[in-house]
């Protein structure tokens, strides 16, 4: 929380074609919300403010206008997604997405999803939250969900590796064997996590899990959804590798 207080939290449902979660906080009091905007209701040329820690710069704030209201999935070159994105100008990077894109009424119009190119950033209509919310209501309240998803199995934060992330890698002089064109790469790390205990570190450029390509977070949450034992392969430091992550190693107090 801003106020530095911490919250351990669940996660409850998962819809992987929407790239949206539902989490569950455990917390006896009422906590402080921000309320939707209506459906329809986000015009063009709006002024919208992006919430968020980019760069884990926590309760950072960015501002610009609304460019379009329904930019198809297409045009972005994602091929399986049927859905439309809200397209700004407020700069949305890496620890933004997931946070809020609200109107100057503070209403939410949109979840900060992806960064396109510098000026071009696309967020996820309220409309599909809604939705989202409301089926995930629905399977709760029919039992026809299995409850809490379990722990974070990982316990990082990663950055999926675009040319324009590897471009700014090489820059910088970090060492990738050159047959790596996609990948996460490991931006944080989580404190006695399974990750942290298994030798994975901040920098780690993480190309498959149990052999399968990771390009997206998801590539790794399909493969994480049991406590079976994980085979990453990395490149650390230059140097290709295997790691072993058991996610039975997570303490069971930590959050």
């Amino acid at each position: 929380m801003r106020d530095g207080r911490s919250f351990r939290a669940y996660v409850e449902d998962v819809d992987m074609n929407l790239d949206l979660a539902l989490l569950k906080l455990e917390s006896l009091e009422k906590l402080p919300s921000l309320q939707f905007a209506p459906p329809g209701d986000t015009a063009i040329g709006e002024w919208v403010v992006a919430l968020g820690s980019p760069l884990s710069l926590s309760n950072s704030v960015t501002v610009g206008i609304v460019s379009c209201v329904d930019r198809p999935a297409e045009e972005l070159g994602l091929k399986n997604y049927s859905m439309t994105y809200i397209q700004t100008d407020a700069s949305i990077t890496f620890g933004n997405s997931g946070g809020p894109l609200v109107n100057l009424d503070g209403h939410v119009i949109g979840i900060n999803n992806l960064r396109l190119t510098s000026g071009i950033s696309f967020a996820i209509p309220v409309e599909y939250a809604n939705k989202f919310l409301e089926h995930s209501r629905y399977r709760i309240k029919n039992g026809k969900h299995k409850g809490p998803l379990g722990k974070t199995l990982f316990g990082i934060t990663t950055i999926s590796l675009s040319a324009d992330v590897l471009a700014d890698l090489l820059r910088d002089n970090v060492n990738i064997p050159t047959d790596i064109e996609n990948g996460l790469l490991v931006w944080k790390i989580v404190g006695d996590s399974a990750a942290a205990q298994s030798g994975l570190q901040t920098g780690d450029i993480i190309t498959h899990v149990n052999g399968v390509p990771a390009k997206e977070v998801s590539d790794i949450y399909l493969q994480s959804n049991s406590d079976d034992v994980l085979e990453v392969s990395v490149v650390q430091k230059g140097q290709k590798k295997k790691i072993i992550i058991d996610p039975k190693n997570i303490p069971e107090e930590s959050s």
